[in-house]
């Protein structure tokens, strides 16, 4: 898996016309639940500035699916619902 310089500006994804389906196709993998509840109990405890990338290479999942599990997750630490922020 080759993420070297590939820079993510969640804003901007965010706000770009794909992110909709993104999001739509990440939320409906299998292990979405569990990726979620894993990046929030143990990674952002121990890591709290955790990339994307980080993440797609320690849990060993698509760069795309990794953006939005942590985009999610941050926004449950946040008190946000997912995809609000």
């Amino acid at each position: 898996m080759l993420l070297t310089g590939i820079d993510i500006n969640m804003e901007e994804y965010r706000s770009h016309p794909l992110w909709l389906l993104l999001v739509e196709t990440a939320r409906s993998h299998p292990l979405y639940p569990g990726l979620v509840a894993y990046v929030s109990t143990h990674l952002l405890p121990e890591h709290p500035d955790v990339t994307a990338k980080e993440v797609a290479v320690r849990l060993s999942i698509p760069l795309g699916l990794a953006v939005v599990v942590l985009d999610d997750t941050m926004a449950q630490t946040e008190g946000q619902p997912p995809g609000r922020r």
